[in-house]
């Protein structure tokens, strides 16, 4: 598979959009991932912001996967209950996102994905990359905490 990987590095994915391979911090939107790519980054680095400020994707365990089968992705991030998620990569009022929602319907928001790169917080002080994911209320930008 074609690749475009710089000596800096600090993270690569396959990018759909581009088709090959590619360091994140190099215009690598979320919504370009395939989903199993999608899955993997949130499990290597990803932060959520809500209503109430910044936590963990995961705290107590926990993990996140996309199963081909439901074309969905299942996310349990206290090694609880699991969730399973919808997606949409397309929405144009969110260019570059991805968007999850719960697929029981059960909750009054969703998730807005972006890749996120820093200067100096990935390996050896490079610019690192990490999934963030904002809980917003339905049909706003506004924060939430249900999602």
């Amino acid at each position: 598979m074609p690749a475009a990987i710089h000596s800096n590095c600090d993270a690569a994915e396959y990018n759909e959009q581009e088709e090959k391979y590619m360091c994140l911090d190099d215009d690598f939107a979320a919504s370009d991932m395939a989903p199993l790519g999608f899955a993997y980054q949130v499990t290597r680095a990803a932060t959520a912001t809500y209503s109430g400020g910044d936590q963990d994707i995961f705290t107590d365990g926990g993990y996140f996967y996309y199963n081909p089968d439901t074309e969905s992705f299942f996310w349990n991030y206290d090694g609880s209950n699991e969730v399973e998620y919808h997606f949409d990569k397309s929405d144009p009022n969110f260019p570059g996102a991805v968007k999850l929602w719960k697929k029981d319907g059960l909750n009054t928001g969703w998730y807005k994905v972006y890749n996120n790169c820093e200067d100096g917080i990935g390996q050896d002080g490079k610019v690192g990359c990490y999934l963030h994911f904002y809980c917003l209320e339905w049909n706003t930008d506004d924060l939430g905490s249900d999602c």
